[in-house]
């Protein structure tokens, strides 16, 4: 088999030749790490990891002559409900397209209950709402395919939406399986709820496929108290927004209180995560300090909260998780690295990006802020990463409708 990959690519190659003479082809490997990384994000990344891990059809009833043998998943990321919003945000298989709409696990031939060893990674949208869900196609394929008669035939169907309770989801997840296309509105709730009306469930709705979920986002913590605190400003955000422009549709209020909770409960985040998250953080807290945010026409009492969440997050960076870094004085490297480089204090009347950025421009040495405009590929500086940044990503999206 090798030699006869080798003439194909030899093929391929005289077809399509690699674009760059001085250069080989890069291949980007993503480290999880075993042990937490003390380390903050500078840089914008925004993926998702999917790996099916089995699915047990063996007691599916189907529907005229086909056999559910030999089967494959089909995996999409969705953006609404009907066909047309499968978003193209899949990394495609190196011998394809780069993004793809929709990818395929390897089929198993003649097992009803496959065990499946793929790894599906796909780019995140950088605004997810309540529409956004992986979808799950089972499929018979029929390898002997007669006149007439598909090569493949859905058998099942399950989704997964990707934020629960406003935050991103990740981890091990057991599925049933649907029969036929879920209904309307179906994107809303998980299938294991057994609120779906109207499903016809295999197996009496019982778990028969399991996948496992991996981020690997600088925008999605993943630690509850930091997702809340978060989630909670940009809601305040929101709100002031509305009422600025006179839209009264909030459907969710949140109270002076709560707010000042999730400013207090940050301090207590998952060590690796507060430092991941670190320069966001004292970023935001800092700009809830120099202007409070303005709740239905009040202004939030929540100076002294601030300032006291701010030292004991330094307290505890400096005491406790990083006192390696500390220097002879007791100031910390990467607290000094933050105020050198990494502080930006957006005002919230600069709506107008230009003003935004010409503003952080003047504030930090130049070379820097050319390398945090324009992300680059971790392994190779020289090549731009083929990501966009959030930025970006929001102009084209608003631009694209």
């Amino acid at each position: 088999g090798d030699t006869v990959d080798c003439c194909l690519d030899a093929q391929l190659n005289r077809l399509k030749p690699y674009t760059d003479d001085t250069k080989r082809p890069i291949k980007e490997l993503l480290e999880f790490p075993p042990r937490e990384i003390y380390l903050p994000h500078t840089s914008y990344r925004n993926l998702l990891y999917i790996y099916p891990l089995s699915v047990n059809l063996s007691n599916l009833t189907t529907r005229g002559s086909t056999s559910a043998r030999n089967i494959a998943v089909k995996i999409q990321l969705m953006g609404g409900e009907e066909e047309i919003f499968a978003l193209p945000l899949i990394f495609g298989k190196s011998s394809g397209q780069e993004m793809v709409k929709e990818i395929y696990s390897p089929v198993l031939y003649h097992s009803k209950s496959p065990s499946f060893y793929d790894e599906v990674k796909l780019r995140l949208p950088a605004v997810l709402d309540e529409n956004h869900h992986l979808f799950f196609t089972f499929s018979h394929i029929s390898c002997q395919p007669k006149e007439n008669a598909p090569v493949e035939t859905p058998i099942g169907y399950t989704w997964l939406p990707l934020l629960n309770n406003n935050q991103l989801v990740h981890g091990d997840f057991n599925l049933p399986v649907a029969y036929d296309r879920p209904p309307h509105n179906y994107s809303l709730v998980p299938p294991t709820n057994h609120d779906v009306n109207n499903v016809k469930w295999a197996d009496s709705h019982k778990p028969l496929f399991s996948v496992s979920i991996r981020p690997c986002s600088t925008i999605h913590s993943l630690d509850e108290r930091l997702e809340n605190f978060f989630h909670m400003y940009n809601q305040l955000r929101k709100q002031a927004y509305a009422n600025h422009h006179h839209h009264h549709h909030s459907h969710y209020q949140i109270t002076d209180k709560d707010f000042k909770q999730a400013i207090m409960d940050t301090v207590w985040a998952q060590a690796e995560k507060l430092i991941q998250f670190l320069y966001i953080l004292l970023d935001t807290l800092l700009s809830l300090l120099v202007r409070a945010p303005v709740l239905n026409g009040h202004v939030l009492n929540i100076n002294q909260t601030c300032f006291e969440t701010l030292t004991k997050i330094i307290q505890r960076i400096q005491r406790d998780l990083l006192a390696d870094l500390n220097d002879t004085h007791g100031r910390n490297r990467l607290l000094l690295t933050y105020i050198h480089y990494e502080c930006t204090l957006h005002t919230p009347n600069e709506t107008d990006v230009s003003a935004i950025s010409s503003k952080s421009a003047s504030l930090r040495p130049s070379s820097l802020y050319f390398n945090r405009r324009v992300p680059r590929s971790t392994s190779n500086p020289d090549l731009p990463s083929p990501s966009l940044s959030p930025e970006d990503e929001m102009a084209l999206a608003a631009a694209n409708g």
